[in-house]
């Protein structure tokens, strides 16, 4: 490579440099130690600006009522616990994974363990839910 071209290359990397070096100065605030003496102070009393509160990122998905991706699972408002079918519970679906089997019952998502007002779900299998109340067990099909 010529000492013409190598000089070129050498002049754009350093500008560069300089651009990302004063841009990183510009993008991220410097923060430093407080001193021990100012830490005992408040922001307002030592004259220093407050930061603003944070403010919750506005979801692409606001008009549904909450991301449709996201796995965290919630409980249901104790209304919505208490409530069955005209009979008791109803089965709407079943979602099966032999590792984490799971149903839709009274149009909430319920695996193993969970509670349905009085009805904790026992068993879930391919094609039945299986309920107990401590005395008496009820079986749930899909209808």
């Amino acid at each position: 490579m010529d000492p013409k071209r190598q000089r070129l290359a050498a002049g754009i990397l350093v500008a560069l440099g300089v651009i990302v070096w004063i841009w990183n100065l510009t993008a991220r605030p410097v923060r430093s130690k407080p001193s021990p003496s100012s830490s005992a102070r408040s922001p307002i009393q030592s004259g220093q600006p407050q930061a603003p509160p944070s403010v919750p990122r506005q979801s692409r998905y606001a008009e549904w009522g909450e991301s449709p991706f996201l796995m965290e699972r919630r409980k249901a408002p104790a209304a919505a616990t208490t409530t069955t079918g005209p009979t008791g519970p109803v089965l709407n679906g079943l979602l099966w994974d032999p590792k984490v089997p799971s149903a839709i019952v009274n149009s909430r998502l319920v695996t193993v363990g969970d509670h349905l007002g009085p009805w904790q779900v026992i068993e879930i299998q391919k094609d039945r839910v299986i309920l107990s109340d401590g005395a008496t067990t009820k079986t749930l099909v899909v209808e």
